[in-house]
């Protein structure tokens, strides 16, 4: 049996984003900066568990008509462009950049509170854990890690 790690790239990070507050649309940045076990250091959704950061694809951003829509309001920290979500899977490990390791922990969410704008975090959203943190930055790519 062979156990060496193959990495896989997949895509390029296109958007980075913290939110500062609930209910407000998270802020556009050219980096963040994560934390193993935690997050994205400033946002307001870092905290230990399971949904320490969130990404999305922005081929399913696009899939929405209004074109002035705030990024932001998506809710995700870091929005990706061409990556397969179809075929990622919960405990599949991801890397960003040369730094930043997830783990997958859960994809979709099951809330019957969902608003138009939330409609793509709730159906392709991917959250996961920190592994490892680190720096990201716009342009970074991302890999899978199996």
């Amino acid at each position: 049996m062979n156990n060496k790690l193959i990495k896989t790239e997949l895509g390029v990070i296109q958007g980075l984003y913290i939110g500062k507050e609930r209910g407000k649309a998270k802020e556009l940045v050219n980096e963040i900066q994560v934390s193993e076990n935690y997050g994205v250091v400033g946002d307001i959704h870092a905290k230990e568990g399971k949904h320490q950061i969130s990404l999305l694809a922005e081929e399913t951003i696009m899939k929405f008509d209004d074109s002035n829509m705030d990024i932001g309001k998506f809710e995700a920290n870091v929005i990706i462009k061409g990556i397969e979500i179809n075929h990622l899977q919960v405990g599949m490990k991801l890397k960003l950049g040369d730094q930043v390791s997830l783990e997958i922990k859960q994809i979709g969410k099951d809330d019957k509170r969902i608003e138009d704008h939330y409609l793509a975090m709730y159906r392709a959203g991917i959250f996961a854990s920190v592994k490892e943190g680190g720096k990201v930055c716009l342009g970074d790519h991302i890999e899978l890690l199996s």
